[in-house]
């Protein structure tokens, strides 16, 4: 596989909306982020299952994969902490190989929307839990930071210039929603259609809320795709961690596993 010579979210994408420079632009290398994709399989006559991966530091050098059984209709804050604590446990193994720093922030990517007041709910309380879990045991900074981002990827919108195709990588941004949205282009352009984009929502952040963040988050989600051993010739339209468990997802729905190998 592939890693990243500097830290996700070091990309310049081209923005139809300027923003100040965020306060993590100004943080220094050892600010650590974890990244974390979930997604679950719903196949009809088949049971649930819910899978995760982890891209455990900033330069991907760290994969984490994981599943378990799901049978409600949204993450409980149970869940949340078990998939938290999980990751974590694989990043703090690892952090004397590399000489690692505490963690500072986890980006939760969540495949799809989530839907109502209760599913919001118990999101926010699982991760206001597991922050207190992990601060007080010492495996995270006492600033950490949880950001909790929905991506949408088969969308009704569409993005097309004036006279032509857009460039891929180009980001729009809206701050002025309840929840900061980022509309990103992650696919070349096609020579008879136009470019489906992603969205992101920022549905929430425990700790420090900044909404202008979201576009450092599209920067490094889009920088995350290009771990995936193939990007020398086409690139997924995801971040690695979610492209990882839309595979493994599927795969559990109809019955069988294989394990992810970094190429």
């Amino acid at each position: 596989m592939w890693i990243l010579a500097e830290k996700a979210g070091k990309s310049n994408l081209p923005l139809t909306q300027k923003l100040s420079v965020g306060q993590r632009e100004k943080e220094d290398e050892k600010y650590t982020t974890i990244y974390i994709g979930f997604d679950v399989s719903r196949v009809q006559g088949k049971s649930e299952v819910a899978s995760y991966a982890a891209i455990c530091e900033p330069h991907g050098r760290i994969i984490h994969t994981h599943h378990m059984s799901f049978n409600g209709e949204y993450l409980s804050d149970t869940e949340v902490r078990k998939i938290i604590n999980e990751v974590l446990r694989e990043y703090e193994a690892a952090r004397k190989r590399f000489g690692l720093e505490k963690v500072d922030e986890i980006i939760f990517f969540k495949d799809g929307d989530t839907r109502g007041p209760l599913a919001r709910n118990a999101i926010e309380s699982g991760l206001e839990m597991v922050k207190n879990d992990l601060i007080t045991s010492g495996r995270a900074s006492e600033n950490l930071k949880i950001s909790y981002i929905t991506v949408k990827k088969r969308v009704i919108h569409r993005i097309f210039g004036d006279v032509s195709h857009l460039p891929e990588g180009i980001c729009i941004i809206n701050t002025k929603f309840k929840c900061p949205e980022a509309i990103i282009l992650t696919t070349t352009p096609f020579h008879k259609a136009t470019q489906s984009p992603n969205i992101l929502k920022l549905i929430m952040q425990i700790g420090e809320s900044d909404a202008t963040s979201i576009y450092r988050i599209a920067k490094e989600y889009h920088d995350l795709r290009f771990l995936h051993w193939e990007t020398w010739r086409t690139q997924p339209g995801t971040a690695l961690p979610l492209h990882i468990v839309q595979h493994k997802a599927k795969q559990l729905g109809y019955g069988y596993d294989t394990v992810y190998i970094a190429k």
